[in-house]
């Protein structure tokens, strides 16, 4: 992942597994960039602010459970309530 222009602020908090969280957003305007989940070592990055967002599809969708309850998800993609079995384990 590159930004192009700027330094994005971060919130940093325990997320369930106890590990960190860290959520990378716009110091001017506020916009979500992206979330780095310390327990499965991973970028999740907002569709949003990607050139190419609408061509690419996600591997897996994650936190499902925290959906708002009209959230429609694809069905050929695996969904998961929380993280997948085995992410997220020290």
């Amino acid at each position: 992942m590159k930004l192009l222009k700027g330094e994005p602020l971060v919130f940093t908090r325990k997320g369930a597994s106890g590990k960190n969280m860290e959520h990378l957003f716009c110091g001017d305007c506020g916009t979500t960039i992206a979330a780095f989940c310390e327990a499965g070592d991973f970028y999740s990055v907002a569709a949003s602010c990607l050139q190419n967002g609408r061509e690419l599809l996600p591997n897996m969708l994650i936190y499902t459970s925290q959906a708002v309850s009209w959230a429609q998800f694809p069905s050929d993609i695996p969904k998961f309530d929380i993280l997948p079995p085995g992410m997220g384990k020290a």
